[in-house]
């Protein structure tokens, strides 16, 4: 995208506090190469200035005015395989997957890649979910994603995470995920399972949650024959007193059923795959 003129004031203020060294520390820049326009591909060197969430390029390391900016708040990053015989690491921005928009930059060397490509990914506000969490067993599917076991790498906690594949969506399933996610963000009771992170990448989002542990009660009741009324009235309780909560919401659950024993807790919780909508009771 070419600069705009009303734009040039601000890009040669900007330009000029990199030079002079008065930029704040989130300044990312060096020399990265673009492939030409032309019949014959020719990598063509230019420096790229990363401020905030901004990405200018020049055509020479002391120009004042920019040949043009990419926008990175939440464009994908990926990092391009490399082909065997070129010189290049390659760094794919995807700037609208609709519209199949994407700019492919290149480095010399594949640390400055991986350099790059973390800059750009926090410039982007999208982070990988593995650099995170390590993923283990799966614990089910459903229509279309799968729930994992994770781990936080930094604090070691546990807790699920569903995956989800973009590309097996619909338009209605797509708005189905919006809800769920809006919804998890938006409560907060003790007996609502809680939205830890939410991550995407071109290819799949990954959606953190509590983890809810002790399989299905239909499988503990297959176990135990019967419960006794104490419990089932406990029970009973806490899912319409959460019922009850969400109501206060506007939320309306549709699915009250596959309730899942957690024995950390003593408790049980309830989920339902497609709005993910969970409740659990204590």
């Amino acid at each position: 995208m070419n600069a705009a003129p009303f734009l040039d004031i601000l890009f040669r203020k900007t330009r000029r506090q990199i030079l002079l060294g008065t930029s704040p520390p989130s300044v990312t820049e060096g020399f990265l190469y673009k492939k030409g326009k032309r019949l014959v591909e020719i990598m063509r060197k230019r420096w790229f200035v990363l401020k905030d969430n901004f990405l200018y390029y020049f055509k020479h390391k002391n120009d004042t005015k920019p040949g043009g900016i990419i926008f990175l708040e939440g464009c994908f990053i990926e990092p391009l395989k490399k082909v065997d015989g070129e010189d290049y690491f390659g760094i794919e921005i995807v700037i609208s997957e609709e519209k199949g928009s994407t700019r492919n930059l290149y480095a010399k060397s594949e640390k400055d890649r991986d350099d790059w490509v973390a800059a750009l990914r926090a410039a982007a506000q999208v982070y990988n979910f593995l650099d995170f969490y390590d993923i283990g067993k799966e614990l089910g599917t459903g229509k279309f994603s799968a729930v994992h076991e994770c781990r936080h790498k930094l604090t070691g906690k546990r807790y699920a995470v569903k995956v989800i594949t973009k590309q097996d969506l619909t338009d209605k399933d797509r708005e189905s995920l919006r809800t769920e996610i809006a919804i998890l963000q938006l409560v907060n009771h003790p007996n609502v399972i809680r939205l830890k992170n939410v991550f995407e990448s071109r290819q799949k989002m990954f959606i953190v949650m509590t983890l809810v542990e002790g399989g299905d009660l239909f499988d503990r009741l297959a176990k135990r024959k019967r419960l006794g009324e104490d419990v089932a009235r406990s029970i009973i309780l806490k899912l319409l007193e959460t019922v009850q909560y969400l109501h206060s919401y506007g939320i309306v659950h549709r699915d009250v059923t596959q309730l899942v024993w957690s024995p950390d807790l003593n408790s049980l919780a309830q989920a339902r795959e497609h709005y993910g909508q969970v409740i659990r009771s204590r």
